[in-house]
């Protein structure tokens, strides 16, 4: 159960005593501040074939952990999806394969549509273009977010399960 504003319980008019529900959501609110809904997601391999120029999703398939339902390994893998809302502090990180040509680009996305932060890395011919996000984000119960990466190396090229990247997390920080 998400955080809940206790006034929409209980408006003390007049010396009215406040519902029963009102002292069991303080000590819901309590219990939600004291773990607040987290993820963190990785993968456990290399995801091949991305393709130049086109925006493509990193897709998870482990969990550190998720306390509230945030992420599936099995629907929308790439998603982290918002149970309560809030701001949610939200970073990952992915390393693209060694190619000498283009740049590449990593974007966190709101609902499928708004990029709300974004890091560009030139390709490198003797390293593998490590980009990280890091960003606060409000966002409203259900909304999702996505780590999207694009390329321009003009042919396709993957991202590396490299020192515990692609990773991705969502924590909730406020109201």
């Amino acid at each position: 159960m998400g955080y809940v504003d206790l006034s929409t319980l209980h408006t003390p008019i007049g010396g009215t005593r406040p519902p029963a529900a009102y002292g069991r959501q303080i000590e819901a609110n309590f219990d939600f501040l004291a773990a607040p809904p987290s993820v963190r997601v990785r993968r456990n391999a290399d995801q091949t074939g991305i393709v130049t120029a086109t925006d493509t999703v990193v897709l998870f398939t482990d969990e550190d952990h998720d306390t509230d339902t945030m992420h599936s390994t099995v629907t929308d893998t790439g998603r982290l999806t918002a149970p309560t809302a809030g701001k949610y502090r939200i970073s990952g990180a992915v390393a693209f394969d060694v190619n000498a040509t283009g740049s590449r680009i990593l974007k966190l996305r709101k609902n499928g549509t708004t990029v709300y932060d974004a890091d560009e890395k030139p390709a490198s011919a003797s390293f593998f273009p490590y980009t990280r996000i890091a960003t606060t984000v409000a966002l409203a119960a259900g909304d999702y977010v996505e780590l999207v990466v694009y390329q321009t190396s003009g042919g396709n090229t993957d991202l590396k399960f490299i020192n515990g990247v692609p990773h991705f997390e969502m924590e909730w920080v406020s109201l």
